[in-house]
Order: structure tokens, then sequence, then C-alpha cells
């Protein structure tokens, strides 16, 4: 099978190199980070880690042709260490629509180029959480979570540009003036209220069904017209009947995992959070359907996905953590208990307390079953057999047509 990546391999370094010369910066060493050769799957960015051969400061950047308008803060006096990050435009999933970096940076120094579009950031020590976490006492873990939900504070209260009051993405003009913008993972909008969001997630994934030959559409057995009737009547009433705030609006971070957080081993204390891809501004429950999943708090899986056999969730959309919890999942359930409790704590918002939390995650569980990965990736069609196909589709309708009878479709 051939890696994608690896193609414009040398390209991108030389693109790299060539930044570098563009703004007069000495390297002493050009480093590939979270990169596998191997890697069948394409990367949503490539990334670079700089070091260069003497420290730079702000000044220097400046005038060297760094706009302030397009930097999202001071840097550190006298760094020498940087991360490049080049936007993939064959990333799954990602609307070519939309401004990937003025996004993540507006969230969050960016250039655009006639190659690809690239960020520069300070670089920040640590490493993945994920790598760290599980090997930890379980009171070091309580404090690693706590300060999780810090961030998920923080994220809560962030004050949003003048202006920017409607579901969207986000990009700076050239004034550096933060507006609204097409989501990175979403076709369409902005939009004014959550329904409308809804509809735009669901007919994007329908039409993405429709280039998968083994999908197609969900014609066969007449799902596609009821799919298609939920979603031009139902999702408005669903919202509306469990008393969904459709406009309100927060900053959310749309993938924050422990791989996406760095820590300091030696001091048990997080250093930054990263990847601000999928950021946008929408509904403030909707980060427990993109985020969350390998700490318990995720409430967008499936059913068939769920090792605690339904407990999870209900205890989710209860906040009732009483019981012992399962067997099976006991370290998502003992995690989900300490992160409800952390930010019970800080007055942050929990899945529980977000009216209609229930049925937003069930509209979740359609979205991810109208175009499943396994169904419409075509690397992963490629290591199934007709047999298997079937089956998968077969397995992917029954839960898909359970999902619309809940609401009654």
């Amino acid at each position: 099978m051939s890696n994608t990546n690896q193609e414009g391999y040398h390209d991108r370094l030389a693109q790299v190199k060539g930044i570098l010369k563009r703004y007069d910066l000495q390297s002493a060493k050009i480093t590939p980070l979270a990169y596998d050769e191997s890697q069948s799957f394409p990367y949503n960015n490539f990334i670079y880690k700089l070091e260069l051969a003497n420290p730079i400061q702000r000044k220097t950047l400046n005038e060297q042709g760094f706009s302030r308008y397009f930097t999202s803060g001071d840097l550190s006096e006298n760094i020498s260490s940087f991360i490049l990050r080049m936007s993939n435009p064959r990333a799954f999933g990602m609307n070519t629509n939309s401004f990937r970096l003025q996004n993540e940076v507006a969230s969050m120094p960016l250039e655009t180029s006639e190659d690809l579009s690239w960020m520069l950031m300070e670089y920040k020590k640590g490493i993945p959480l994920d790598e760290h976490f599980h090997s930890q006492p379980m009171q070091l873990k309580e404090g690693l979570i706590s300060q999780i939900s810090d961030l998920l504070a923080g994220l809560e209260c962030c004050q949003l540009p003048q202006g920017i009051t409607s579901h969207c993405g986000l990009s700076i003009d050239s004034y550096g003036h933060i507006l609204s913008a097409q989501m990175t993972t979403v076709r369409g909008g902005p939009w004014t209220t959550y329904d409308a969001v809804w509809k735009a997630r669901l007919l994007n994934e329908l039409q993405e069904a429709g280039k998968s030959s083994i999908i197609d559409s969900w014609k066969p057995n007449g799902v596609s017209k009821r799919l298609d009737l939920f979603i031009n009547d139902g999702v408005s009433n669903v919202l509306s009947s469990a008393n969904v705030a459709s406009q309100e609006v927060k900053l959310i971070h749309g993938d924050l995992t422990m791989n996406n957080i760095l820590v300091d081993p030696s001091t048990n204390q997080l250093t930054a959070l990263l990847d601000f891809d999928f950021s946008c501004i929408t509904h403030p429950a909707h980060e427990f359907f993109l985020s969350l999943h390998d700490l318990g708090c995720n409430v967008g899986g499936l059913d068939d996905e769920d090792s605690t056999k339904g407990l999870l969730p209900e205890a989710l959309y209860s906040g009732n953590f009483d019981s012992d919890g399962p067997e099976e999942g006991k370290d998502l359930w003992t995690y989900s208990k300490i992160l409800n409790a952390s930010m019970s704590k800080r007055g942050t918002r929990r899945p529980s307390d977000f009216p209609g939390i229930r049925e937003l995650h069930h509209l979740a569980a359609i979205e991810r079953l109208i175009c499943p990965f396994q169904l419409s990736v075509p690397f992963m069609i490629e290591q199934m057999s007709e047999k298997k196909l079937a089956e998968a589709r077969i397995e992917a309708e029954t839960f898909l047509v359970a999902q619309l009878e809940y609401f009654g479709y």
C-alpha cells in the first residue's frame, strides 16, 4: 500500500528551508515530529521542530516581515526552538472552503504562500499526556485531570471577539480583525442557530455517503428518504422539544484529547494545549461530542462502542456517578467521575448541565452512522472482503435505522 504522506516529502522540506531563508533565519536542525513513514492514513498536518542557530526576539521577527496582525501573542524572549506546521490539503473530512490556519490562529504568526499553508509557533517543552498519564498512580492522575478541567473552564470563559455571534469558524483579515468564516470540518455557514448547524453536519455526511458505492446514500430500503425527512423536519423539532439553547455560542477546541496536551513529566504540570485545527464557535455542549474520548467524557459515541454497556452514558446524562461503575471500562468510568466532579467544583458545565444532552447524543450517533469510516475511506474498503463489507453495511444500516426510530422517523 502506498504511503500518501511520503509523496511530496522532499518538496515540503525544501519549502521549510525556503521559509527560513526568506526570513534570514539560520537553522541548526530540522526535525519532523509525529511522523511515521509507514502511516497510510493522510496526516492532517505536517509538523517540524526548527532549532535555530541563534536565538530570536520579537523585534527581529517584526523587522523580517512577520506582521503583528498575524500573531496570536507575544513570544518569549530569546527563543531558538519553534514548531512549523503545514496544513495537508489531502486530509480527510476537512472543508476546503474554510481558512484552516486562520481559524487556528484566531482561536490561538501566520503566513501563506504558493505552496502549503503554514504557521510558526513557539516550541513548548513537554511530552504528549497520553504517553505519561497511564503509568501514573491514581493520585497524580487526579491532579492531571484537575488541570484538564481548568482547560475546559478557560475555554468556556473565553470572551469571543466583537461581532462573532454565530455558529462559525474563524478567519483574519489584512488588518488583524477576527471574522466569522466557514468551519474547517463542515461546508457552509456561518449559521445563526444550532439546529442549522446540525442540519448542515448531517447533510455533509449524506453528501459524503453518496461518494461511496458501498453506502450509495442509503437509497436501498428507503433509508435515504427517512433521513431527508428527519433532516428537513425532525432536527429543529428535536432541539426545540429538548429546550436546547440554539443560539448560545462559545469557543470549543474540537479535538481535546490527551494526545493534544503536553505535560512536563518531571513536575506533572501541563505545559500546552495543542492543535486547534478543528476549533470553532458553536454550542458549548458540542465539545463533548468531539473531545475527551480518552477521559470518558465524550457523549458522541455509538452504543456498540461503549464498553460500559450504557452505564457511562447514563451517568453523563444525569451527572450521577454514585455507583461503583462497571467492571469493564472501569478506568474510563473513574476518569469521567473525577473530571465531572472537578468541573462541577469549578462551576464549569458538564454534559449533564445541558438540557437535551440525551437527544443531542442520538443526533451525534446519526451523524457518525450516515457515513461510517470503514465504509467510505478507500484504504479501509480495500482491506475488507466483499462479504465483510456487506456485513458491515447491514450492521451500520441497522444502527442507523434504530437511531431514526428513536426520534420517530
